[in-house]
């Protein structure tokens, strides 16, 4: 029993001298810490603004559209393809090609291209390839649009029974 007591002292001792000689080291790490939750919290406040800010860009292009302005809508539309938002980029690029908004072939390609930089799951990126193909295909270039059926194909994607049906035909 006498032999415990006697160890608090020392430990505490041990640990006043530990804190002294090490105070500066203390003290940065610290404030390294607090500066690195400060800045986390930060971004992820930033990141959650941005959301937002694109979320309402996307409902206002839909109400636009409803009352058939389009060419306002297509503008926030393409603000938010290109602010490369995994969410909402693909839902405006849907919504572009399902109301064939954009008449130019280049620039639908340069979207899909936009899209397929960002790092989407496999399952996505094999989903946005499928409509780039029907996008081809559509557009007249079949021979392009069979060949991204084809990869897709080969690549044992699960839209692979989809392609093979829309090669056969």
């Amino acid at each position: 029993m006498d032999q415990s007591i006697d160890k608090k002292p020392e430990l505490i001792g041990n640990l006043r001298i530990f804190f002294n000689q090490n105070k500066k080291k203390i003290i940065i790490i610290f404030i390294s810490i607090i500066i690195i939750l400060a800045a986390a919290f930060t971004w992820n406040e930033n990141q959650n603004k941005k959301n937002l800010l694109i979320s309402e860009k996307y409902i206002k292009a839909g109400f636009l559209l409803s009352n058939n302005e389009k060419k306002s809508a297509l503008k926030y539309y393409e603000e938010i393809i290109l602010s490369r938002n995994k969410f909402y980029s693909l839902l405006a690029l849907n919504i572009i090609l399902e109301k064939n908004l954009v008449k130019q072939k280049e620039k639908i390609f340069l979207y899909f291209d936009l899209l397929e930089e960002l790092n989407f799951s496999e399952e996505t990126n094999d989903l946005i390839l499928l409509k780039k193909a029907l996008y081809y295909i559509r557009e007249g270039n079949i021979d392009t649009g069979k060949q991204i059926l084809k990869d897709l194909i080969q690549k044992e994607s699960k839209f692979k029974s989809l392609a093979q049906g829309i090669i056969s035909e």
